[in-house]
């Protein structure tokens, strides 16, 4: 089991890294592809998909004071 801090969605936010599982928030990009993430929100996923859901969100336009909860998904 490993903790990874995740500061920044919420304060003091932590992420668990348990037997190829994880219980997130952002910020974990650097995790194998297969890993597990049990969200909390929304479905379970994977950092891959997760991964290519991001390439997309980061290519497309949005305005320049996006912020708050947004989804990758378009």
């Amino acid at each position: 089991m490993c903790a990874l801090h995740t500061q920044g969605h919420t304060p003091g936010a932590l992420c668990l890294y348990i037997d190829g599982a994880l219980i997130s928030e952002e910020r974990l990009l650097t995790l194998p592809d297969g890993s597990l993430v049990l969200q909390g929100h929304g479905g379970d996923t994977t950092i891959g998909a997760s991964r290519e859901e991001y390439a997309a969100f980061k290519n497309r336009p949005r305005p320049d004071d996006l912020h708050g909860h947004v989804s990758w998904r378009g």
